[in-house]
């Protein structure tokens, strides 16, 4: 699909970019793959769906088993590129999004 090929291309974008480059941008990525997620998560609702970090064709209609491995592999990658000082901040907004109402415990679920 072809939100399954946007997150082929930024996993191959943040494999190859500086870590200077990826602390810049650490917000507008943290906001793409937090909606992402939510995208793809067991509690889907239809409202969770609007975030403008997330291309308009990842929507809806996605194909969650085709989306989800590269959804998680591109995560990953911009994991391996984190410091822990950049990182830590990271893991807590997740935590907090994870454990809220609008993540639940989907989210832990997405990354085993």
């Amino acid at each position: 699909s072809k939100c399954a090929g946007y997150f082929v291309i930024l996993k191959r974008a943040l494999r190859g970019a500086e870590r200077p480059v990826i602390l810049d941008h650490i917000r507008t990525l943290f906001n793409t793959f937090q909606a992402a997620f939510g995208l793809i998560s067991e509690d889907n609702r239809p409202e969770v769906h609007i975030a403008s970090t997330v291309p308009s064709f990842c929507s809806l209609i996605v194909a969650i088993p085709q989306v989800q491995p590269s959804i998680v592999s591109s995560f990953l990658e911009l994991v391996v590129k984190l410091n822990e000082t950049a990182f830590r901040p990271l893991f807590r907004k997740f935590s907090d999004w994870a454990f809220s109402s609008q993540g639940g415990w989907s989210f832990f679920t997405l990354l085993l």
